[in-house]
Parts: structure tokens; sequence; C-alpha cells
């Protein structure tokens, strides 16, 4: 048993040097024309209610831009996710909100990037969830 989560931690660093390393060409930036940072906080704050609602696989798998959806894998996603929340009781509120552009150089595409975190009664878990402009999921990691 120790083995397998200790495989699932590997392959969760895996999926997220992946996921990483593809957004390297990344420049921060202001916001770029076309998104607004109200609808980028409330489209966080959704995706993460939902998740606790239904599930991280769920919600990614509906929520998430298929070209990025194919480089993830949703269970280990899922179990990362509830091993972070697992023990600190119920969510409370969103205590920290950031919002940031991003322009992706080689795909020649802007996104915006919302860091937040989620206090819940004993602890709290940080979320970065990067959205295209069409507010699908491009990128999504919490720790």
């Amino acid at each position: 048993m120790k083995r397998r989560k200790s495989f699932a931690g590997i392959l969760v660093c895996l999926c997220l040097l992946v996921l990483c390393f593809s957004l390297t060409a990344c420049a921060s930036t202001d916001l770029a024309e076309g998104f607004d940072e109200e609808t980028i906080k409330n489209s966080g704050e959704e995706l993460i209610n939902q998740i606790q609602l239904n599930g991280t696989k769920q919600v990614l798998s509906e929520r998430m831009r298929e070209d990025f959806l194919k480089d993830i894998d949703l269970d280990t996603m899922e179990n990362t996710v509830r091993n972070l929340t697992k023990g600190k009781g119920g969510f409370i509120s969103y205590t920290e909100e950031t919002v940031i552009g991003k322009h992706h150089d080689e795909a020649k595409e802007d996104f915006g990037v919302i860091l937040i975190t989620a206090a819940y009664e004993k602890g709290e878990v940080n979320y970065t969830i990067t959205f295209d402009k069409e507010m699908k999921v491009v990128g999504f990691y919490a720790q």
C-alpha cells in the first residue's frame, strides 16, 4: 500500500511537471484583452466549489480543454486533492486571490491565471487555475 502511494505521488509530480513545462514559454503580463479579473476570480471559486461537491475528476473532465485534458491523469488529480483536503475540516472561505495574465509565445495564446487560497477549519489549500479566453481550464494545480 505504501508503495502504491509513493508511485501515485511520483505520478502526480510527473503530471505537474509536464503541465509546468508546457507553460515554460509563458511570460507574466497584465491580463490580456478579452480577460476580466472578476470573471476569472468567480470562475476559480466556482471551479473549487464544484470540486468540493462533485470531485476533481468529474469537474475537470467537464471544464478542462480537450488538448490539456489528455496530458493529465484525472484519477491521480482526484486523489491528490482528496489527500490535501482530508482532515482539514469544513470549508470556511477564500482568503487570498491573485489574478495574473500569461502569454504562451509558442502557442501565441493568452491565459488568465488565478492563485487562490481556500481556508478550511484546520488548514489551507492553495490552488493555481489557468483559464483560456473561453474560460476553459487549461491548468490546475493544488498544494
